[in-house]
């Protein structure tokens, strides 16, 4: 099974460099309309030279670019917002289901 994490990707950039590569880690956040609008936002994870390198390319999709640091730590960032996301929907069916548990009126 594959299991997302920023050592995964750190590992991933070590195999790139190895053969030659560069290995930019950018996760991205929007709704498809953004996407369509070149208006995501970036979560970077790059040396700083290797970011400047690709910085045009990443501008066509980009209306943010937020750089954390090295390799790693975009997807870092990624994963703390995907689970401050789930928290908040767990939490919301709990209350709803709360919510019906006690009886009260979810239709006002």
């Amino acid at each position: 099974m594959f299991h997302l994490s920023a050592g995964h990707v750190k590992s991933l950039a070590t195999a790139a460099v190895k053969r030659g590569l560069t290995y930019i880690d950018c996760p991205v956040t929007g709704l498809p309309e953004a996407a369509a609008k070149g208006q995501l936002t970036l979560l970077i994870g790059a040396e700083q030279e290797d970011l400047e390198r690709v910085g045009t390319v990443l501008s066509s999709i980009s209306g943010v670019i937020r750089h954390f640091g090295p390799v790693g730590t975009g997807t870092a960032y990624k994963l703390m917002i995907n689970l401050m996301g789930a928290i908040q929907i767990a939490a919301l069916a709990e209350g709803l289901a709360q919510a019906e548990r006690l009886g009260l009126n979810r239709k006002w």
